[in-house]
């Protein structure tokens, strides 16, 4: 479209690829994504674990505590369990924090059909039982035009999760940017 169109400038703004970490189990039939629990098409497990603590992961977990679902969060230094505190309280407002469980150091090993091994303070332990793991790790551009549009030295402009995986806020930002700069 792009060499057919010959375009003079293009707005780049084709969004992120869901990251997916490498977790051995990581392709079983209990692993779903955030975006699948979040547009219901699938239904939260009754012992949830979500693997990502950014704002996917505990945007994540507050669905599912406001469904009423005890959720275990693994983040990438920290392990939480929730059950009534809401994650977003969390993140939103430092004050939060003494309500929650206490973070353990952690890293996610291994995932089987019913439970998941993380590596807590250097021993492994394993949570059990878990009925669904949720990965919400987050997002890495999908900037793969930017390439041909350099080749054909096209002018443009990368903007949005296209340019880094950020809130709605910096890509509207930086769309209206771009239309202002043509």
């Amino acid at each position: 479209m792009i060499s057919e169109g010959d375009p003079e400038v293009v707005i780049l703004a084709t969004g992120g690829e869901q990251i997916k970490p490498d977790i051995p189990g990581i392709d079983l039939t209990l692993v779903c994504n955030a975006w699948q629990v979040l547009g219901e098409r699938f239904r939260p497990g009754n012992t949830p674990v979500v693997i990502g603590g950014g704002l996917i992961g505990m945007e994540t977990a507050d669905y599912l505590c406001q469904k009423g679902t005890q959720v275990t969060l693994l983040k990438s230094l920290n392990i939480h369990r929730f059950s009534k505190s809401p994650p977003r309280l969390y993140v939103a407002h430092p004050a939060q924090r003494s309500r929650m469980p206490t973070p353990f150091q952690h890293y996610c090993k291994k995932i089987e059909e019913s439970s998941v091994t993380v590596l807590i303070e250097d021993k492994e332990q394993i949570l059990s039982p878990v009925d669904q793991i949720i990965i919400a790790v987050g997002l890495k551009p999908n900037n793969k035009l930017k390439e041909i549009l350099q080749a054909k030295k096209i002018c443009h402009f990368i903007i949005g999760d296209a340019l880094q995986p950020r809130r709605i806020i910096e890509a509207t930002e930086e769309g209206a940017r771009a239309a202002w700069n043509l």
